[in-house]
């Protein structure tokens, strides 16, 4: 097994090597497992490889409402309805999420609009890891 992860970040050339890999794998006992944060839209080969036989795309989004409550029960937290589905609406079912303002709303008991700190310090080590530019587009976005 060989797993690629982010693939967004992927020069077209690294995209088409997997290509060409992956083609010459097809019929063994080998599995390639690439995954990506975003669609790759404005990467030309990468369909290429989706419609090729052998490879199959899975799209993940957030989870559900009930896996929410499931994902909480495990955590050991309980939280009335609306703030339920207050943490669904806010996190769009982002398990990291999920977790953390779960937690904050046990620790704290009101829902407020602040985002714990726990998110923002891995939020800011991640764009850490970014190139300059790539850090100073993530500013301008919101």
């Amino acid at each position: 097994m060989v797993v690629l992860d982010d693939l967004q970040w992927a020069d077209a050339a690294s995209v088409a090597l997997l290509i060409d890999v992956a083609r010459q794998l097809r019929g063994t006992r080998i599995l390639i497992l690439s995954t990506s944060r975003t669609a790759i839209g404005a990467e030309e080969s990468l369909p290429n490889l989706t419609a090729d036989t052998g490879t199959e795309q899975i799209s993940l989004g957030g989870l559900t409402r009930d896996a929410v409550l499931e994902l909480l029960a495990a955590s050991g937290l309980s939280m009335p309805r609306d703030h339920l589905d207050w943490v669904v609406e806010r996190t769009g079912g982002n398990p990291f999420l999920v977790r953390e303002l779960a937690q904050m709303l046990a620790e704290t008991g009101s829902s407020t609009t602040s985002v714990p700190e726990r998110v923002v310090d891995v939020t800011t080590y991640r764009v850490r890891q970014l190139s300059d530019p790539a850090q100073g587009s993530c500013g301008r976005q919101r």
